[in-house]
């Protein structure tokens, strides 16, 4: 929750409080976990991403945004998205 990179270089910081990063620890990909079966039933579905190389293509331009072009996207796009799970 509430995800922030800093650059302590020249001090920017990127604020991304609008999703929350679940990692689910396991031996093998199975569906038995109770949160796994939690975000099925809302038909959230899971995604992969490096929280370092989005941290470091959204704090610096330099870096070639191309391979995290579809990622920032979608993280933007959660912006207008609302769910409660209860």
């Amino acid at each position: 929750m509430d995800l922030r990179f800093k650059s302590f270089s020249d001090n920017t910081e990127k604020n991304i409080p609008h999703i929350i990063i679940a990692e689910v620890k396991q031996e093998k990909a199975s569906g038995n976990s109770d949160f796994i079966k939690a975000i099925k039933k809302h038909h959230i579905r899971k995604s992969g991403m490096s929280k370092y190389c989005v941290g470091m293509a959204l704090l610096n331009k330099n870096i070639k945004q191309n391979n995290f072009k579809e990622r920032i996207l979608k993280i933007n796009k959660l912006k207008n998205v609302r769910r409660i799970i209860t």
